[in-house]
């Protein structure tokens, strides 16, 4: 199975194309910390249930979670985790004991907010310590003109840079539907060559959802879909959900059973917001 896991809301940065812009304080008053025994105790259960899972973590900022690089170390015995991060904190405790085939961290860079000294010096690292490979950047309109120029540095730097597609509204127009095709031409890097191309998104192949290629729009309502079956997201709060999209509950990481889905069962939204439909819906029904 894999798994994405919103495991905080708190974060260090205030970036206008977040999920939670505007939503901070409500946030902030709405957390319910589960026991940290009882995460433990749930990813156990899915090892021993499913064997190894793919657990994808992001916030908020990860790291600012209580116990997070412990809680990290444990859980990777048993499963593969990938880590979506400002790099805004360097996890010097990840580094020394991380069992590094199972943790691999994704930053994700902000050009408002990050030191780029300090998240290039971070990466660096990261990277010759065999935990970090893929930088991406959020193809928000304003930050559209420096997608090459952040394309470069960092591929010289020998990463996988990315630039993810923008799902909201921006200027009163819907993205990613409102991107001009020259635009889409500069998130899909397309005057790469192929085995440039091939180089960069190998490690997309591996994490579908940081790849780089616009996907078009999916009306998905009543399509069958493996969400809540092969898939599933977390929530802060530990209550468990078909996808980000389609939030039909399934139950929470204390339950003794949770009811995860034997089956494809059929979607009942429109617009896929979430860009899991990808590798989960069946298309050929």
């Amino acid at each position: 199975m894999e798994f994405d896991w919103i495991i905080n809301y708190d974060c260090n940065y205030r970036c206008k194309y977040c999920w939670y812009f505007g939503q901070w304080k409500q946030l902030e008053e709405s957390v319910s910390q589960i026991p940290y025994e009882g995460i433990i105790n749930f990813w156990e259960r899915i090892y021993n249930e499913y064997n190894k899972a793919k657990i994808i973590i992001s916030g908020g900022e990860p790291f600012l979670y209580p116990r997070f690089t412990e809680l990290m170390l444990t859980i990777s015995k048993l499963h593969e985790i990938v880590v979506i991060t400002n790099l805004s904190i360097y996890p010097d405790d990840l580094v020394k004991y991380a069992y590094k085939n199972n943790i691999e961290i994704n930053a994700s860079f902000h050009p408002d907010f990050a030191n780029y000294n300090k998240f290039k010096k971070y990466a660096i690292d990261l990277k010759n310590n065999g935990l970090l490979y893929d930088i991406t950047c959020l193809a928000w309109p304003p930050y559209i003109k420096n997608i090459e120029d952040f394309r470069k540095e960092f591929s010289d730097l020998g990463f996988n840079f990315s630039a993810r597609p923008f799902y909201g509204l921006y200027d009163d127009r819907i993205y990613p539907e409102s991107y001009t095709e020259e635009e889409k031409r500069i998130i899909e890097n397309k005057n790469n060559s192929e085995k440039d191309l091939k180089n960069q998104f190998q490690k997309d192949i591996k994490t579908s959802e940081f790849n780089a290629s616009i996907a078009k729009v999916k009306n998905t309502k009543n399509k069958l879909c493996y969400a809540g079956s092969k898939f599933a997201n977390i929530e802060q709060d530990g209550k468990i959900y078909r996808c980000g999209t389609d939030k039909k509950y399934i139950g929470q990481i204390t339950d003794n059973e949770i009811p995860f889905y034997s089956e494809a069962k059929r979607c009942r939204e429109e617009r896929c917001m979430c860009n899991r439909w990808q590798g989960l819906l069946v298309e050929d029904e």
